[in-house]
């Protein structure tokens, strides 16, 4: 999980924070994210195919999109933006900075959800 979690952080610098959720439950989270308060209705949001908007740490992110394979969320007012994939454990979530590609972060998530 390391060498998976560490070659995100390098192919997307603009990433700068990780959650691994395992079974609807927090499994690992970097020390500077605390997704606790804020999972169910991430995931609530995210299974329910998109729409609205997700709070995190009382940040609103407007979903851009959501489906089975991803969620991708931007903040309107420039905080940065939110997105997820499912791994192999089981989803994994990212913030990214307010000048990061989400596009980009979601695939390097993808690319790297089967070794998490």
């Amino acid at each position: 999980m390391d060498q998976a979690i560490n070659a995100i952080y390098g192919e997307e610098p603009s990433i700068t924070a990780l959650a691994i959720v395992v079974n609807d439950q927090i499994y690992w989270q970097t020390e500077n994210w605390d997704l606790t308060a804020d999972l169910p209705g991430i995931l609530s949001t995210w299974t329910g195919g998109g729409g609205g908007s997700i709070n995190i740490s009382g940040v609103k992110y407007i979903v851009l999109s959501a489906g089975q394979d991803h969620i991708s969320a931007t903040n309107i007012q420039g905080q940065g933006h939110i997105v997820g994939c499912p791994c192999k454990s089981g989803k994994i979530i990212a913030y990214v900075s307010p000048d990061g590609d989400n596009r980009g972060a979601l695939m390097a998530l993808q690319k790297h959800a089967h070794e998490i």
